[in-house]
């Protein structure tokens, strides 16, 4: 008899047509039971998404487990002599949530092409993976995940696949001595006072540079290799913060506010929401936007706007209620009652470049409390009324963000 599968509801009508797709193509389905004894994923836990797993005790006084994860199970029962097996499952598996820590049962289903070996094997793969997503939805993208940058760049280095590991963990190494001599140099002149006219100059730059670099790359290389991004994030991103306290306290002349420790812990961190967008970004496109946010950022430590002094942050707060107020505000705070006394005090405050950027932000930032409430009035919301002061003010940051920094670059 034959089920038209038209008249189903989307959840039970996807599993059919895959199931059909994946038998024409030589797939049986493999079954199995809830349960797996617990030495098979305490053994194997470096390939879980979570160490979260289900256990109980059966009669006999066995460890056992809610199966979170079904490849594993098929390859410890499939036959070692087997030449190819070619299987798929239909299967519920429980999982650790990571965001809400709860567990949940999630249906799962896929194949494994047991044996399979070349092309072919990959080619079927790959196109059984996309006409399942065309029979889900339109709006379905295929991801295929790979390690071809990192590989690539070992296959050139010479360096053997089961070496890769050991190679990046040594690179990491030599980088972190590296670190540890170049921060004993620092000591020693900067604490011990030793003239050591080098380590002023270009040659102590790069070296120190190489070193940002180089971490900043093992970790962009290593993050999709790694487990539990969100705690390995918040723990770099700490051991930033605990730099900052120690400098704060012990060495407020030389303050670190945004370390490296910090840079990473905190890509890691925006790594976590971004990953799957971030997936879909073409390679050229990534390298591209990469660049001109170095460019943008590469002196940020200076300074995101350039006008951070807090006289200059009092006058916009005042000039929201009428522009004029910028100008009035700055003469009261640096106590100078003449126009040539003003501009004598704002050359202490701005440079040309922060000059002309807190220009702009005051042009395009928030309009004054009379203009605030025409716009009120002609949108009839004041919810609407307050999108548009936010748009004008995150244009304004924007804009007055991109003249500060490509500014700096040339004066």
């Amino acid at each position: 008899m034959e089920i038209e599968t038209g008249r189903l509801p989307k959840d039970e009508q996807v599993p059919l047509l895959l199931r059909g797709l994946f038998e024409q193509r030589g797939y049986r389905r493999y079954r199995m039971s809830n349960f797996e004894a617990y030495d098979l994923y305490r053994e194997n836990k470096n390939f879980l998404e979570s160490e979260g797993i289900i256990t109980f005790t059966d009669a006999s006084g066995r460890l056992m487990a809610l199966k979170p994860d079904v490849t594993m199970s098929i390859v410890k029962h499939t036959k070692p002599d087997a030449v190819s097996s070619k299987l798929y499952y239909v299967e519920n598996v429980f999982r650790l949530a990571p965001q809400s820590g709860e567990y949940r049962e999630i249906s799962q289903m896929g194949l494994e092409f047991i044996g399979g070996q070349g092309g072919y094997a990959e080619a079927e793969a790959v196109e059984l993976a996309v006409r399942s997503l065309a029979a889900i939805g339109p709006q379905s993208v295929l991801d295929v995940g790979h390690m071809g940058f990192i590989t690539s760049l070992l296959d050139v280095l010479g360096v053997r696949e089961e070496a890769r590991a050991a190679a990046l963990d040594a690179l990491r190494g030599l980088n972190l001595l590296s670190m540890i001599a170049y921060h004993t140099c620092w000591d020693l002149v900067y604490l011990f006072r030793m003239d050591w006219e080098w380590y002023r100059g270009t040659g102590a730059y790069i070296w120190q540079q190489s070193i940002c670099w180089t971490f900043i790359l093992l970790s962009g290389f290593c993050f999709s290799l790694g487990r539990r991004p969100l705690r390995r994030g918040l723990t770099v991103f700490g051991c930033g913060w605990v730099v900052t306290l120690v400098t704060v306290l012990f060495m407020p002349e030389e303050q670190i506010w945004f370390g490296v420790l910090t840079l990473i812990g905190s890509c890691m961190l925006l790594m976590v929401p971004l990953e799957k967008l971030l997936r879909h970004v073409p390679v050229g496109v990534g390298l591209a936007a990469s660049a001109a946010l170095f460019t943008l950022l590469r002196n940020v430590n200076q300074g995101t706007l350039g006008f951070e002094d807090w006289r200059a942050s009092t006058a916009l707060v005042t000039g929201i209620t009428a522009k004029e107020s910028v100008v009035s505000t700055l003469s009261v705070l640096t106590q100078t009652n003449s126009d040539a006394g003003l501009s004598a005090a704002l050359q202490t405050i701005f440079t040309p470049v922060s000059a002309f950027a807190y220009l702009c932000f005051t042009v395009l930032y928030m309009p004054c409390i009379a203009a605030f409430a025409a716009t009120r009035r002609e949108l009839g919301s004041i919810r609407q009324a307050l999108g548009a002061v936010g748009y004008q003010t995150l244009v304004a940051y924007l804009v007055a963000f991109l003249v500060f920094q490509i500014g700096s670059m040339f004066f």
